[in-house]
């Protein structure tokens, strides 16, 4: 389908499928949490693995996590390395901009992918007239040949009119298909997955925190209460068919003999691409 997680296929029928994300704009106060936040204890890294465990097994997959954003400044060691979360995840952070990080990698050479199987991004804010995310979302695109396949994606907000407001900002600006707002709501039972360009709702997995803005005394919010997701493409028309599984060159980082040795937590020593 023209809007699809291609995954690497199983060596052998041995090794899991892999299928690396890219969560844009991460920070070390949201998507990851320095050792001295209090947390109940817990590190980002061993809450992604315990909350991504069960999903690689029942679904038998391998997660790649790159987080990308001006946030992760001063995260010391972490920062540049690859990190073993569990038996089935791994994890990089990557300091800068988006498309900054993007135009340095080369597939092949390193950990990072020009082209992820899935872009998240938490309260993004599109509309926001403080960002401009223009060029970030070409870059997802650019080590593809200017947008050969579209590329599955997800996104939060913190209320539904904001969630409206991000999709409407993506139609406009020809990062999803055209008509796409106007698709909500139909029935898409029997729909193949590039019929379904938008989708949107209430997140299910939202937390319980409850925040205030600030702006206004009554103003109460929950993080990413809503959810919308769907194809992201470049120039709002869909692309092309697109390849088959991108191979990595040199090491494979999920061969089983690293899922048999090595302990959780370990970084890795080869290089990502720089």
């Amino acid at each position: 389908s023209e809007c699809g997680i291609r995954s690497r296929p199983p060596k052998g029928g041995s090794s899991p499928r892999v299928l690396q994300l890219h969560i844009v704009g991460a920070s070390y106060t949201s998507e990851v949490w320095s050792p001295s936040s209090n947390f109940g204890g817990s590190s980002w890294a061993s809450a992604y693995a315990d909350a991504l465990d069960e999903v690689c097994e029942t679904f038998q997959v391998s997660l790649e996590l790159v987080f990308v954003g001006e946030g992760l400044g001063g995260g010391g060691d972490e920062v540049g390395e690859v990190l073993k979360l569990s038996r089935s995840c791994r994890a990089y952070l990557a300091v800068g901009k988006y498309e900054d990080v993007m135009s340095k990698v080369r597939d092949g050479a390193g950990f990072v992918r020009q082209t992820p199987d899935m872009l998240v991004f938490f309260n993004a804010g599109f509309t926001c007239q403080d960002y401009d995310w223009r060029g970030c979302l070409e870059a997802c695109f650019e080590g593809q040949g200017g947008g050969s396949r579209a590329v599955p994606f997800l996104a939060t907000t913190n209320s539904e009119l904001e969630n409206f407001n991000d999709m409407e900002w993506l139609e406009e600006n020809g990062f999803v298909k055209e008509g796409s707002l106007a698709s909500l709501g139909e029935d898409v039972d029997d729909a193949e997955v590039d019929e379904v360009p938008l989708f949107a709702g209430a997140n299910p997995f939202v937390g319980s925190k409850v925040r205030q803005s600030g702006i206004l005394g009554n103003d109460l919010y929950v993080k990413s209460s809503f959810i919308f997701g769907g194809c992201m493409t470049l120039g709002g028309g869909g692309g092309g068919g697109g390849g088959g599984s991108r191979k990595r060159g040199g090491d494979d980082l999920f061969n089983d003999d690293d899922f048999d040795d090595e302990e959780v937590g370990e970084r890795e020593t080869s290089s990502p691409s720089k």
